[in-house]
């Protein structure tokens, strides 16, 4: 017989291990799939965490899930999908970092002018209008005998100062745990839709 014959049981043999080589392999490319992406849950925790001041507690709450997911692909695909945030809008850490400072040292008295009436908001310092959130307005009425006056009042909504200066802190100093993307996110959020406070 020629060197290439194989008996029947022997090619049986192989093609056995061919098969269980072919499935182990299959095995190992699911596995490295499965690893690389998201499952269902998952995916509803990313698209939470990537709204505005929602931490990973309440992310999970929101996305039916009852603990944190811990698996590096979801931690790689948040960060991945924050920097394409911040590129969209084209915000550079200096950019935050100075705004933030701008919050954090807000006085509300460069509000006002000597007179302590409201300046109009295109007479206001540029450091001064990044501490102001908004708005309200507030309608009075005022009776002088028989007259009656009503007039709007604007309240002004400020952003939260010592927030801002937490995070700055926070920063500057690489504190809490939160690694680089993370604290430039956190910090853009604080910037943008931070808590607010209402100023008398």
């Amino acid at each position: 017989m020629g060197e290439g014959y194989h008996s029947p049981r022997a090619q049986k043999r192989k093609t056995r291990k061919e098969e269980r080589e072919q499935i182990k392999k299959e095995r190992a490319e699911n596995k490295e799939r499965e690893k690389n992406t998201l499952r269902p849950e998952e995916s509803r925790y990313v698209k939470e965490m990537l709204e505005p001041d929602v931490d990973r507690g309440e992310a999970a709450r929101r996305a039916g899930i009852s603990s944190i997911p811990k698996r590096p692909i979801v931690e790689r695909t948040i960060l991945a999908l924050r920097e394409k945030q911040l590129e969209a809008v084209d915000i550079a850490l200096p950019w935050v970092i100075q705004r933030l400072g701008w919050v954090a040292d807000f006085d509300p008295a460069k509000m006002h002018d000597e007179e302590d009436n409201l300046l109009p908001i295109s007479k206001m310092y540029r450091a001064t209008r990044a501490g102001i959130a908004g708005f309200d307005v507030e309608r009075r009425t005022e009776r002088n005998g028989d007259e009656v006056e009503t007039y709007f009042v604007l309240k002004p909504r400020t952003r939260d100062s010592v927030r801002a200066l937490e995070l700055l802190m926070r920063y500057l100093t690489n504190g809490g745990g939160i690694r680089g993307k993370d604290r430039l996110h956190e910090l853009l959020g604080a910037y943008k839709f931070g808590p607010v406070k209402k100023t008398k």
